[in-house]
């Protein structure tokens, strides 16, 4: 059977200045369980992003809500959960760019997909939004 680990549970303002604290939580989290900057810098960045994109698209610079963000460890895997109450996604429209490409706008969206290894919209009906990305650690320390 397999063990699931709640590492981090917060809510934090949808706000471009919260997001520092909440990458230090992050860091922190990862930090915890043994890997190295090369491993948890790049998650990091993955979460920020996808918590700027709440912000900026979901919220429109409203910051009068709220991101909540779980972490769950489940065996060598990490699970990234960011919910939001905003209206509901249209997945049509969140295809990430190749870096090659010079229009502006989607690239944060490849960055995510190629810093994880799973990256799923999960439809909860009138809920809001909720990304999960998902961390495979093989080979690396998780306590």
């Amino acid at each position: 059977m397999q063990e699931t680990k709640i590492l981090l549970d917060i809510c934090f303002p949808a706000q471009p200045d919260s997001l520092h604290e909440m990458r230090q939580q992050v860091a922190d989290v990862l930090t915890s369980l043994g890997l190295s900057y090369d491993a948890w810098h790049p998650l990091v960045l993955a979460v920020d992003e996808a918590s700027s994109n709440v912000i900026r698209h979901t919220y429109q610079f409203d910051g009068n809500h709220q991101i909540e963000l779980k972490i769950l460890l489940v065996d060598k895997t990490l699970i990234f959960r960011l919910h939001d109450d905003g209206d509901r996604v249209d997945t049509e429209k969140i295809i990430p760019k190749r870096r090659n490409q010079a229009k502006p706008g989607g690239l944060g969206l490849h960055f995510i997909h190629e810093i994880m290894d799973k990256t799923t919209l999960i439809d909860i009906q009138g809920e809001g939004n909720t990304l999960e990305m998902v961390k495979y650690l093989q080979g690396q320390d998780a306590r």
